[in-house]
């Protein structure tokens, strides 16, 4: 599982939806102005299939971004976003 964390919250990833995108926002900037080069942000649902297995939901839209562009990262369901 991946998790996003800053100094006064962390966030796991099955927070995200109900988290408020201007609270992650300056944690991930701060990331892509340090240490990390690329990062991929998005929320992916998740079916029950007819066996009892849970399936991931494949990504309906890939979209790539400049680093310094997270204004136009919106956090949609399906939607992935690859700042780099």
């Amino acid at each position: 599982m991946l998790a996003l964390t800053s100094p006064a919250r962390s966030f796991a990833a099955a927070d995200w939806a109900a988290t408020p995108w201007d609270e992650l926002r300056p944690v991930l900037a701060g990331w892509l102005a340090g240490p990390v080069r690329v990062a991929e942000v998005g929320l992916r649902g998740y079916l029950r299939s007819a066996e009892g297995y849970t399936e991931w939901v494949p990504w309906r839209r890939n979209v790539i971004l400049r680093r310094d562009n997270l204004s136009g990262v919106q956090l949609r369901e399906g939607e992935k976003y690859v700042l780099e």
